[in-house]
Parts: structure tokens; sequence; C-alpha cells
């Protein structure tokens, strides 16, 4: 026989005591799952309530959400430090075309500085030697020095860089480029 038979003919008191004692077990079965769930700390928390465990909860997706705002925030700030170093390495690279340019340029005008100096040294030359070479034999009524000394009747005979030579009646003289008058520098390009 089953248990619904053994009710049946047993009557209704044993019925309601087993619906009674199958009752109590539920409520201790429940009461037991309740409090295992209140206890276990890794359900509600290490001691605390459920209530406090959710506020705790709470403010961790508080400051999740807020981290998340913060990384978007570095986010946006990172693509435009990136947008302006891309600017900048642009710029940059204009630049050292620029740059590249210009030092051509540079040093095409140096060879051409150069090249202009070369040529005016050369013609500072020839007209130096040519200068010197018209000036022999020229005679000099008087010539009066910077110091205030004096030749009369002279005749220059050598025209140098360190100066004229010249004779006189009273002998030979070498007068040095600084002891001339500016006309005389001017003359000889000294």
């Amino acid at each position: 026989m089953g248990l619904i038979d053994d009710i049946t003919a047993n009557g209704k008191g044993q019925a309601l005591a087993l619906v009674g004692i199958l009752a109590g077990v539920f409520v201790l079965g429940g009461f037991s799952f309740f409090q295992w769930v209140v206890q276990d700390e890794s359900f509600v928390g290490k001691g605390q309530s459920i209530e406090a465990r959710l506020v705790e909860q709470k403010d961790q997706i508080a400051e999740l959400h807020s981290r998340i705002h913060l990384g978007s925030d570095l986010l946006k700030s990172g693509k435009e430090i990136t947008e302006e170093a891309d600017k900048t390495v642009i710029l940059l690279r204009a630049a050292e075309s620029d740059l590249a340019a210009k030092n051509q340029l540079l040093a095409s005008l140096t060879s051409e500085i150069k090249k202009l100096e070369e040529s005016y040294q050369n013609h500072r030359q020839e007209f130096q030697e040519r200068a010197y070479k018209a000036a022999i034999g020229q005679k000099l009524p008087l010539l009066v020095l910077k110091s205030g000394r004096r030749y009369e009747n002279a005749t220059i005979t050598r025209v140098s860089a360190a100066g004229i030579e010249l004779s006189y009646p009273d002998g030979l003289a070498r007068v040095a480029p600084a002891e001339l008058d500016s006309s005389w520098q001017h003359r000889f390009d000294w």
C-alpha cells in the first residue's frame, strides 16, 4: 500500500499529523535555507547585511562608471594629442623640406660669394700692379708726410704693399702707407 492508502486507512487524525510533520519539515528546511543564505559570506558578504552589500555594490558600480568616463575622456584627450602630433609632424616635414631648400640656396650663395671674392682679389691685385707701375718715375715737387717730414723734388722709384720708395736730392727713402695721407692710400688701394 502506498502513502495515500495509509492516510485514508488510518483516518483523518493520522493524516493531519502527517501533514503537520511534512509542514514542519518544509518550514524547518526553509528556515535552514534562509539561515544558510544569510550567514553564507560568499552570498551576503563578510558579515554584512544584504542592504549594506547592495549599497557597497552600487558604490562600486558608480566608481566603475566614473572610471569609464575618465577612460573615455583620456581616450578623447589621447586622440586630440595624436591629431596635434600628426599636424606637428606635417609641419616638421614641411620645415625640413624648406630647410633643405634653404641649405641648397645657402650653399649656392656661398659658392657664388667665394667666386666673387676671388674675382675681387684678382681685380684688386691687377689694379694695384697697374697703379704701382704707373707711379714709377713720377716726379713729386713736394711730398709732406703725416709726421710733417718733407721731401722736395722726389721721384717715385718703386711702389709695393710696404709703401713707396723715393729718390730725392739727399738720398733714398722708404715711406710706409700709414705715413701717407688718405689720397695716397686710396690711389694704391692699401
